[in-house]
Order: structure tokens, then sequence, then C-alpha cells
């Protein structure tokens, strides 16, 4: 029997001046509930970037980077995020993650009307 996939969970806010972190929270509500409803008994990672643009390329989001280092080591099977522009708004780490996750055996997502699950699965289309 396969055991179940470690699911990392991507949020993100660009501003958040108070720090009081209700639009990540939504988000991670929100991108819990699917991951647990696409593969019941997952394991869920959290990796929360709050405050943090992901228009301006001179900026770093450290839990970004950290998915992406956890999904390129195996760590983590999938991916779930809010929308797709709470991953990234910059073209060149699309591509990125379309490398990793081609790596990994896909290079497809599944959208969901309020948060989104990829898998290197191939589990689904974007």
């Amino acid at each position: 029997m396969p055991t179940a996939p470690t699911v990392a969970v991507y949020c993100r806010i660009s501003k958040d001046p108070s720090r009081l972190e209700i639009g990540v929270n939504r988000q991670r509500e929100d991108c819990v509930a699917l991951a647990n409803d696409l593969w019941p008994q997952c394991e869920v990672r959290l990796f929360i970037d709050n405050d943090v643009s992901a228009a301006d390329p001179a900026v770093a989001r450290p839990q970004w980077l950290a998915m992406l280092d956890a999904l390129r080591g195996g760590e983590v099977d999938e991916i779930v995020a809010y929308d797709q522009s709470r991953l990234t708004r910059q073209p060149i780490e699309w591509e990125q993650l379309l490398v990793i996750l081609g790596r990994r055996g896909s290079a497809r997502c599944r959208p969901s009307a309020r948060a989104s699950g990829m898998s290197p699965r191939g589990e689904g289309e974007w």
C-alpha cells in the first residue's frame, strides 16, 4: 500500500504591515482542507511568506525557496496554493518550478475554485 504523500502548502500575502496574518491564515485553512480532500491522511508542511511581494524580483522569499528545495529533495510530493498568483508573479520562477516538477515526473497542476493543488505525479492539469 502506498504511503500518504507529504503536501507543501504555500501561502503568501504581499502586504501585511500590521503583521496580523489574516490573509495567510485564510489561505492556510483553505489549502490544508483541499490537501486533506485530495490526499486523505497526507502530511502537510507549511511554507508561509507573509508581507512578502512576489512581483519584485529583488525581494527574497525564504519560504518559497525552502519549498522548492523540499520539492527538489523529495521531501514533499505535492504542492497546494490558494491561487497561482500566490506562488509567484515572475515568469522565471514559474519556469524553475516547472523544471523541478518535470524532473519529478510531471509539470501539470490541478486547479480548484478556492485553492490549487499541484502534483509532480501528473494528477490533473493547469
